[in-house]
């Protein structure tokens, strides 16, 4: 009877490691740093374990580990004890490895993922005391973890690896919209921000076929009219007067902006300047660059308009920090 009782306690602690890995993985920072301002030293742990990812994963698997191990010898010394013949104990305990399987590794796991906040502050006094006892041994764990992955890491993650990443914490969105956590919008935006990776400059320009341009000749007047027809601020300004036949030919010199003419000029010069004495430098980039080279340009170099060109050097498009937002908002 006593190994049978030690039988169950070995299974609910198990239950306990498991139910609490899943937990503490899927506890909410911002819950658990509102229970810390209330003065809650539950959540002030929790939030220390949270910051030490790779001790507290090798706390719980060793725990559940040697959980584990305790229940097969437990198991093991009530068959012998029971007089159960060992032939039937064998079937006995292949029957019971479900209900082990059921008990402590997936009830916990789903009951502790249905609250992950409470029932990990519930419980946060038990884990700190089996914390300690198991730090040693957790430490040496997850030091040779960390060695082992500084050793046989390449030094760039592979494709592959990224994209599982990525669908894993799509997944992750998926499940927090449909616990309630995160609204439709958030999780859109959040689904969209995971393919950025993968984007370049020339997946966010708006292409030269669409560009709305100003020749350099042109009187700011007429270039202010451009502006309020198409809706836009900024416009490339080309160096010839008509827009070539071969766009290999196309030669932009800088930028116009309404901005500037309206708080650098009278409104009345706006008919005899020209557009080549009051635009701006244009910056570029190569198609091939990674969009968040569009916001980092932008800033650096006060320009919120940039020409996209090719590995040629011609211009293909141009790209604004809109354009940018936009993939990620629309």
């Amino acid at each position: 009877m006593t190994y049978f009782i030690l039988l169950i306690a070995a299974l609910i602690l198990m239950a306990f490691f498991t139910g609490n890995e899943i937990g503490l993985i899927s506890c909410q920072k911002p819950r658990i740093m509102t229970q810390i301002r209330k003065g809650s030293r539950r959540a002030a742990f929790i939030d220390y374990v949270l910051k030490h990812p790779g001790l507290m994963l090798s706390t719980m698997l060793v725990g559940t580990n040697i959980c584990l191990a305790s229940a097969s010898v437990f198991a093991k010394r009530f068959v012998v004890s029971a007089g159960i013949p060992a032939q039937i104990g064998t079937i006995l305990i292949s029957c019971i490895l479900p209900i082990v399987m059921l008990i402590p590794e997936i009830l916990p796991k789903n009951w502790f993922r249905q609250d992950p906040e409470n029932r990990c502050l519930f419980f946060a006094p038990l884990l700190m005391v089996v914390y300690f006892i198991l730090y040693p041994i957790s430490w040496i764990m997850a030091f040779i973890t960390s060695l082992s992955l500084k050793i046989f890491r390449a030094d760039k993650r592979t494709d592959k690896t990224s994209l599982l990443m990525r669908e894993d914490f799509r997944v992750l969105i998926r499940d927090s919209e449909s616990a309630g956590v995160i609204d439709n919008e958030a999780a859109d935006i959040l689904d969209r921000s995971l393919d950025f990776y993968d984007l370049r400059v020339s997946d966010v320009l708006t292409p030269l076929d669409e560009v709305i341009m100003v020749p350099a000749r042109a009187t700011v007047k007429e270039a202010a009219e451009l502006c309020r027809k198409y809706n836009v601020s900024r416009l490339p300004v080309m160096s010839r007067r008509e827009m070539p036949d071969d766009m290999r030919q196309l030669n932009w010199i800088g930028v116009f902006s309404i901005y500037k003419a309206i708080f650098s000029l009278d409104e009345t010069e706006w008919n005899t300047i020209k557009v080549e004495d009051c635009m701006k430098q244009l910056y570029s980039l190569q198609d091939s660059q990674d969009i968040p080279d569009v916001i980092t340009n932008a800033q650096q170099l006060n320009c919120r308009l940039l020409a996209v060109r090719d590995d040629e050097n011609r211009p293909v498009g141009v790209v604004t920090p809109v354009d940018v937002s936009s993939k990620l908002f629309s």
